[in-house]
């Protein structure tokens, strides 16, 4: 019970402290800020010729995976793995042989 309500509570605090999450962008030298150069179409064609489509399918799940300890999303993953572990050991504890008086 105890991961149960200390994990709740962590990935609140993380949901609040959080702030909206941006994409990653970079200033030009006129004050302008551009998008990130890996999200266009160009860089990823680019990836596909030289590594195959594997290499771009390797690609995006990198950034998802990185995109998972980041901002709310790291509060949602915190959740999840919350509810996981905390329900697996409800499971073991259910499954444990209980003292008869």
């Amino acid at each position: 019970m105890a991961v149960l309500i200390v994990g709740l509570i962590g990935a609140a605090l993380i949901f609040y402290k959080s702030s909206a999450d941006r994409l990653q962008e970079y200033p030009d030298r006129a004050g302008q800020v551009l998008p990130s150069p890996d999200n266009s179409k160009q860089y990823l064609r680019q990836m596909e010729l030289y590594g195959g489509t594997a290499n771009v399918l390797a690609y995006k799940f990198r950034t998802w995976f990185i995109g998972l300890w980041r901002g709310t999303t790291l509060a949602y993953t915190i959740i999840f793995l919350t509810l996981l572990v905390s329900s697996g050991l409800f499971y073991v504890a259910s499954c444990l042989p209980r003292d008869k008086p």
